[in-house]
């Protein structure tokens, strides 16, 4: 999904990744950005990145959120789903992981918390969902399976996970304007130009952006 094409915003850059551009590609098309990474642990921890100084060790957490021009918010997935975020008001983003633990733990309503404490405003916020691995290819155990649907309060049916739809049904619960929220409705299991875990248990990831200009 390009913004710019979708969104018509001028002061955004923003872009889901497929199997390329790979990290050396990424660092040449944000060389003009300061690039924030996370170590990525399945968590519902936001960190609010305030300047270019901030976090030289990428810290424990799966989401970020700035209002800094010049910064560039970058997220890895592999069948996990990333988010991105904008108030074009309040001119804030924010970028997270949500995988299946991530979404039992609601991190998109504590990405929309951390946004709304800076000055956003849910009901202005756009919110798109990349690629990441669709509900046939998702089989859990029992466990699990009942674990996720009594912490997220979802329907699904067993074996299978929806993750998309979960994540879609936290946002508006969080007051979002479902008419702002988009999808890029690519399965990365089934997809081959995406990397999967599930698939071939890669360590290639995709990379997703965004950045205020």
């Amino acid at each position: 999904m390009n913004w710019q094409k979708n969104f018509n915003y001028p002061d955004i850059i923003a872009q889901f990744g497929d199997q390329y551009p790979d990290q050396a590609q990424l660092t040449a098309i944000l060389k003009n950005y300061k690039c924030f990474q996370l170590e990525q642990t399945h968590s519902a921890q936001v960190m609010h990145i305030r300047s270019a100084d901030d976090y030289d060790i990428a810290p424990d957490a799966d989401a970020m959120v700035t209002a800094q021009s010049g910064i560039a918010l970058i997220i890895r997935t592999a069948d996990c789903f990333p988010i991105l975020f904008y108030d074009p008001q309040a001119h804030i983003i924010a970028a997270a992981h949500s995988g299946r633990e991530g979404t039992r733990k609601n991190i998109v309503q504590a990405v929309i918390n951390k946004m709304t404490a800076l000055g956003a405003k849910s009901q202005n916020i756009l919110v798109a969902i990349g690629p990441g691995i669709s509900t046939p290819f998702y089989e859990v155990d029992k466990h699990t399976w009942d674990c996720f649907c009594r912490s997220t309060g979802s329907n699904h049916h067993f074996p299978y996970l929806d993750i998309r739809q979960t994540i879609t049904s936290q946002l508006e619960k969080a007051n979002m304007n479902p008419a702002n929220i988009y999808h890029q409705n690519q399965c990365t299991f089934s997809n081959q130009n995406y990397h999967s875990y599930r698939r071939n248990s890669t360590k290639l990831r995709q990379y997703n952006w965004i950045a205020l200009k």
